[in-house]
């Protein structure tokens, strides 16, 4: 089955629309809860995305939290706003594709 469907894509074939549904579905549920192990366990233990972003933000605030034992002279924040950035562009994404979740319930 992925080799057909992988030889299509290199033949430039368009997928059955049934096909290229469920891929999408998947895709956006990739972007909601993302590849973070915690992340997944906790969608996987009760389908609930309130508690898959409060991991999200408790693994945002490790990140700060180990970013910052680093810096002795506390001039850390360059390396924080990356940091933010990244999270900040996490929920962004998280909030647009949020905005499909009636689909996503199936």
């Amino acid at each position: 089955m992925i080799f057909y469907h992988y030889n299509s894509f290199l033949q430039k074939e368009a997928l059955e629309e049934s096909t290229h549904n469920i891929l999408l579905k998947r895709f956006q549920y990739y972007l909601l809860i993302g590849g973070l192990p915690e992340a997944i366990n906790n969608y996987l233990a009760d389908r609930n995305m309130v508690r898959v972003r409060q991991t999200h933000r408790d693994i945002h605030n490790l990140y700060r939290i180990d970013a910052s034992q680093y810096d002795e002279e506390h001039k850390l924040s360059p390396l924080e706003k990356v940091i933010n950035i990244i999270f900040i562009f996490l929920f962004g994404i998280f909030c647009l594709v949020s905005n499909f979740k009636y689909g996503l319930n199936d």
